[in-house]
């Protein structure tokens, strides 16, 4: 599907809209937690209701001008219950994933996202992620807990400086692992169709499977659309080295999951550090909890404490503007 950005300020036509917009917040954890206190400079009524079902949906939208969620996915159906009211849907990330895009564009219901609120947490807890596995942290922790004499056990251990690392995706946090791995003295290859130019310091493979086949370490920094899903599957694993590490902080779909922990079990590649998995949250179950040489955390690459406040903050005064016909300073599709 086609979109557009609308301009800062754009809404629909006709007389401003009320100077006190009604909210929805959805009951995802984030929006329960972080929207439970709104300072009062936001000036709006932030009411919560349960958008689970299209029936929930259609009862907890009713009057109101704007909805926001966070990792609530609102598909056809629940928009198509929306009430004609809803002039916009706030995503408090950076995302476009969450919300069936060509539905709202249908109702004529504009989607807010926040690219770049977390660009640095996400860059750093992606070194962190390399870092942890070139150096093999959770092995070495591992060991330490049980004696030190077998040490060696922990290796190889290796280091960015010297290494190749590759980069999938060159925007706004793929430019900032970039300044922070070439810190380390690690050499840089990127792979980004969209990118007409390339920092300093980083040269531009010709094509995936180029990346692929020099680089040692391999990070994704890629939005989750139909041309991303399964980026990295079987085929892709194969051209790796068989030393080379894996590390997605961005969406799991780009990865095929199954595939990779089939090419950990094989040796085809010698790791993988996670921050996102296919299906969230995580089952305890999932053969990637099993898989051998990974390291997960829970989709916490973008949180720090600020980042928190700058998703509700902007989400909540992006909607209230966009409702009021006043300038919008993030993102906003038609």
């Amino acid at each position: 599907m086609s979109t557009k950005e609308r301009k800062p300020g754009d809404s629909r036509p006709g007389s401003p809209g009320p100077s006190r917009p009604v909210v929805v917040s959805g009951r995802g954890e984030f929006t329960v937690k972080v929207f439970a206190d709104v300072p009062p400079e936001h000036d709006i009524e932030l009411r919560s209701g349960s958008l689970a079902t299209p029936e929930d949906v259609r009862a907890s939208t009713q009057g109101a001008d704007a909805v926001v969620v966070d990792y609530e996915f609102l598909s056809a159906d629940h928009i198509a219950a929306m009430s004609d009211s809803v002039k916009i849907i706030g995503y408090s990330g950076t995302g476009l994933d969450v919300v069936d895009l060509e539905a709202a564009r249908a109702r004529n219901i504009a989607v807010l996202y926040l690219p770049g609120f977390a660009t640095e947490e996400v860059a750093e807890h992606t070194v962190a992620l390399m870092l942890a596995g070139v150096r093999r942290l959770r092995r070495a922790d591992q060991v330490a807990r049980t004696g030190w004499g077998e040490w060696r056990s922990a290796g190889p251990l290796r280091t960015l400086n010297g290494a190749t690392v590759g980069l999938i995706g060159l925007g706004r946090i793929g430019s900032g692992v970039l300044r922070r791995v070439r810190a380390f003295g690690a050499e840089v290859v990127a792979y980004d169709p969209d990118a007409t130019e390339l920092p300093e310091g980083c040269r531009r493979a010709g094509s995936l499977d180029e990346l692929l086949r020099a680089a040692d370490v391999i990070s994704l920094q890629v939005p989750l659309t139909e041309q991303t899903r399964g980026l990295l599957g079987e085929r892709e694993f194969q051209l790796m080295k068989p030393d080379s590490l894996l590390v997605n902080a961005s969406r799991g779909g780009v990865i095929d999951e199954r595939a990779l922990v089939d090419a950990l079990e094989r040796g085809d590649i010698s790791g993988a550090c996670l921050d996102v998995v296919e299906q969230e949250p995580l089952d305890p179950a999932a053969p990637i909890t099993r898989a051998p040489n990974t390291l997960l955390t829970p989709h916490v690459a973008w949180y720090s404490p600020a980042a928190e406040r700058r998703s509700r903050d902007h989400t909540l005064n992006g909607v209230a503007a966009f409702v009021r016909g006043e300038p919008v300073r993030f993102g906003v599709l038609a």
